[in-house]
């Protein structure tokens, strides 16, 4: 559930709570799912960027 947390959160521009989310949702994770975790760390990345910081 986190996952989607951190997804509806970002998009409404709630960084703090996207950002609780994801780390929330990194700990929970299944290592059988790894498309959930890529999908993280992409979202992450584009969060960074949104943000100005390209380099991270």
């Amino acid at each position: 559930m986190n996952v989607f947390v951190s997804l509806l959160a970002a998009r409404l521009g709630d960084e703090a709570t996207a950002v609780a989310a994801q780390d929330a949702a990194r700990r929970e994770l299944p290592a059988t799912l790894p498309r959930f975790a890529t999908h993280l760390e992409t979202h992450r990345g584009l969060m960074l960027a949104r943000s100005g910081d390209k380099v991270g």
